[in-house]
């Protein structure tokens, strides 16, 4: 299986679904951006210290419950046209109730990792925010081969979780294909921070930009995953299973 050939091959049959997922995530996460910079921007300056808290947590709500349903909606779009017609769905309602809580639960567990470096960046404490980063990087990096993985199965099903990432400990060298590329997501995403101004017009126009690419690579990461089940699902069942007992 030459998975990232397929991927690739699967993006472009499928970039109808690849279109719709980067739109919808590009206007999920510009609006988030919009409200951060009025709350910074052009909010009094009296009324900063009381309500920066309270737009700083309801950005942070707003942002992974959107990115959610994006996610749970959209690869529930992309998924199905990649392993049509075995992998259905029945839609944008089907796709958030059996989706949207376990991408839920991912992104929230990034950006409570996030907000929690950043105290510790406030206080000084440097050494704890380095590793802090550590386990961000690593959530990021499994974010969208949990969640894939989770997809293909039909949903979060708790007792059934390590039956539904079995393909990823499986077919481990494959893995390794989408962890490298969801890292080079993170790195990528990381380093355009640097080109930041502080001018509200600039950085949402520069970021948006630079969005685009980012949401496209996720999709490329989705892709292999879902190839990685797809695959995972024409083998035999393991004979010498050391967790079946």
């Amino acid at each position: 299986m030459n998975l990232p050939a397929e991927a690739l091959r699967d993006l472009r049959r499928c970039g109808h679904a690849v279109f719709r997922y980067v739109v919808a995530s590009i206007m999920a996460v510009m609006l988030f951006r919009f409200f951060s910079y009025a709350g910074r921007y052009w909010l009094p300056e009296e009324a900063q210290p009381q309500l920066s808290a309270i737009i700083q947590l309801a950005g942070a709500l707003y942002l992974a419950v959107a990115v959610s349903a994006v996610q749970a909606v959209y690869f529930s779009v992309l998924g199905a046209a990649i392993d049509k017609p075995l992998w259905k769905h029945k839609g944008a309602v089907d796709a958030l109730q059996r989706f949207f809580t376990p991408w839920l639960i991912i992104n929230l567990l990034i950006i409570t990792l996030t907000d929690i470096q950043t105290r510790f960046l406030a206080a000084e404490m440097n050494d704890i925010a380095a590793l802090i980063e550590f386990s961000i990087l690593a959530v990021s990096v499994a974010a969208i081969p949990v969640g894939g993985c989770i997809m293909h199965w039909g949903g979060l099903e708790w007792n059934e979780l390590a039956e539904a990432l079995r393909p990823l400990g499986r077919l481990f060298s494959q893995t390794l294909l989408p962890v490298a590329a969801g890292f080079a997501l993170y790195a990528l995403a990381s380093a355009r921070m640097i080109a930041v101004t502080g001018n509200m017009l600039v950085d949402m126009m520069f970021l948006t930009g630079t969005d685009i690419p980012l949401f496209m690579l996720e999709a490329y990461v989705f892709a292999m995953v879902w190839r990685i089940c797809m695959h995972h699902r024409t083998l035999p069942p393991e004979d010498n299973d050391p967790f079946d007992f």
